[in-house]
């Protein structure tokens, strides 16, 4: 699983409190990683493999990641993609978008980053 999430300030704060309270105690929540960019766009990158047991667990992390809304009225929502390998079916991707997650079969371009 690997993937990232572009916001503003405010929205990284309220995408580090949905990963607070939904923290199992797993080191999955660790994956996340919040470079310290100043007062430009912020991002939050995901990376790392759980088990599948565990992608409804993030699935519901980054349903509600992407309804939050910023400042921005131009693009005031959380947006990203992050791609999910899995053994039997396949690779997909995930899009952020709109205060949506839309989950489909990843674009054949991404397979070499299939793990």
């Amino acid at each position: 699983m690997r993937g990232w999430l572009e916001c503003d300030n405010d929205q990284l704060d309220g995408i580090k409190a949905i990963i607070a309270a939904h923290d199992k105690g797993w080191d999955y929540s660790k994956y996340w990683a919040f470079p310290e960019l100043g007062s430009l766009g912020q991002f939050a990158f995901y990376g790392g493999s759980i088990r599948e047991q565990a992608t409804d667990w993030l699935l519901d992390q980054i349903r509600e990641m992407a309804t939050l809304t910023g400042v921005d009225e131009d693009n005031p929502w959380v947006h990203g993609m992050f791609l999910a390998s899995h053994e039997v079916d396949g690779m997909s991707e995930w899009l952020v978008s709109g205060g949506q997650l839309v989950i489909t079969p990843a674009d054949p371009k991404y397979h070499p980053f299939d793990a």
